[in-house]
């Protein structure tokens, strides 16, 4: 849902080209590897978005407790393998 919103037709552009075989093979424009570096970060701007808005609500709501009797720092380690600093700090 959050996704499907977030991710625009330019976002899908910038991510649509180059591939990574073009960008590994040096085949790739000089803009061209510039555009796929704004697409990066543009991806990961939005994707930051959608699991800062995710986790706001999974807080909010007590997601983790509820379904798995788990803190949401907690339930994140078990989950994505992640420190406990680092979960603290998403």
């Amino acid at each position: 849902m959050f996704v499907v919103e977030a991710l625009n037709a330019d976002l899908r552009r910038r991510l649509s080209a180059p591939n990574a075989e073009d960008v590994s093979a040096g085949t790739v424009t000089d803009e061209g590897l510039l555009d796929t570096l704004r697409g990066v970060y543009a991806a990961r701007n939005v994707l930051d978005a959608i699991e800062n808005e995710t986790l706001a609500l999974v807080e909010t709501r007590g997601s983790t407790d509820l379904i798995d009797g788990l803190t949401t720092k907690s339930w994140m380690r078990n989950e994505f393998r992640i420190s406990a600093s680092t979960a603290a700090r998403r």
